[in-house]
């Protein structure tokens, strides 16, 4: 995953289970690569699958936690960005003491969209954004599935919830490259 740009949120979309995990698998390889404590943020169900998976392609998981991202949300819901930005420049030097370099976050919008409505989900996304420009030695993937869009779905308030998710987000991945998302791009969409 290479990056020309100095970000730290980022969105990518994938098209079903299998594409979230080959996705995933190269975000953790990185990480490892990198020396970096990575945290992942999925359902029990899902989070099974997504080790699984990683047990297959014989990947270390000693650097690899789960974080409960709705602990973290509702933090940021109920203390704001202030509270938000303490508690990720402290897991950032709590994991620089345990000797890594920095951390990464494999965030779930599948896992925050069953306790947020769209607006909300939105909401923290933009504030995700705002602290991280302030945090550094920090990266968040953020995943969305696109399956309905490319399936023809004509759910309208989906297709908008990609479209916000995309637009709260300074980057995309796409293709093992990270590209920054331009104004010019989000006007377009």
């Amino acid at each position: 995953m290479e990056s020309d740009t100095e970000t730290s949120h980022i969105f990518t979309f994938y098209y079903g289970e299998e594409h979230l995990l080959v996705k995933v698998s190269d975000f953790l390889k990185d990480s490892l690569k990198e020396n970096e404590k990575c945290f992942y943020c999925f359902k029990e169900e899902q989070a099974e699958k997504f080790m699984k998976s990683i047990n297959q392609d014989n990947l270390e998981t000693d650097f690899l936690f789960y974080l409960n991202i709705e602990n973290i949300i509702n933090l940021y819901f109920d203390k704001g960005k202030k509270a938000l930005k303490k508690e990720l420049t402290k897991m950032v030097k709590e994991a620089k003491q345990e000797g890594y370099k920095k951390i990464r976050i494999l965030n779930s919008p599948l896992t925050v969209q069953q306790n947020l409505a769209d607006e909300q989900l939105i909401a923290w996304e933009q504030g995700l954004d705002e602290v991280l420009m302030e945090v550094d030695d920090i990266l968040v993937l953020c995943p969305y599935n696109v399956s309905s869009l490319i399936n023809r779905n004509k759910n309208k308030s989906e297709q908008k919830l990609i479209k916000d998710a995309l637009k709260a987000h300074p980057s995309l991945l796409s293709a093992k490259e990270i590209y920054e998302i331009s104004d010019e791009f989000n006007m377009k969409i």
